[in-house]
Formats: C-alpha cells, structure tokens, sequence
C-alpha cells in the first residue's frame, strides 16, 4: 500500500507541474502494484476498492493525455470493481449492525 501511495504522490506532483504525460508511468506502476496486491488475496475487498480506485485514476489520466482506448479499457475494468467494493462494505456494515445470535455462521 505504501508503494502505491507513494508512487501516486510522485504522479500528483507532475500533474500540478501541468506535465500529466510524466506522470503517467507512475500512475501506471501503482495501479499494477494494487493489482498484484488484489491477486495475491482476492478476498479483501479494502484492496479491491485501491484497485478500483487507482484504475479509475489512471483512465482519467490516460484520457487526459489523449489515450482513448487505454482510458476506456481502465474505465471498463475499473466499474465492476468500484461496485463490488460498494456491496462487500454495505454487506460488512449490515453484519456488523446485527446482533451475534442473527449472524449466519462461517
């Protein structure tokens, strides 16, 4: 996780120097670090949600910078992830609202 803030921090820094095309491959690098992450415990959805989060950033980028497809192709894998993100933290808050003796067992 460390890695991949870093990796956006460093990318923040060339998109408020206006040089978005820098910044690229480091938006890039942090997005295959979630991804590797996100393989390597499938179940978490907290990583599924970075994830997410680190492809929607990087389409907005690519788009940005002209990369139609690119933008589209990280917009399209990023959607499904976003909403199963969505429903595992809506389904961890209704476990934690129910009393124990309501909980289906695991």
């Amino acid at each position: 996780m460390t890695y991949y803030a870093g990796s956006n921090g460093v990318a923040a820094q060339y998109r408020l120097a206006g040089d978005p095309k820098t910044a690229l491959p480091f938006i890039r690098e942090g997005m295959n670090h979630m991804r590797r992450a996100s393989e390597l415990d499938p179940d978490d959805a907290a990583i599924r949600g970075h994830l997410a989060f680190a492809l929607g950033d990087l389409a907005q980028l690519e788009a940005e910078v002209g990369n139609r497809r690119e933008a589209e192709a990280a917009a399209w894998e990023a959607i499904p992830l976003a909403n199963q993100s969505v429903v595992s933290r809506q389904e961890s808050r209704r476990l934690q609202d129910e009393p124990s003796h309501k909980r289906p067992d695991r």
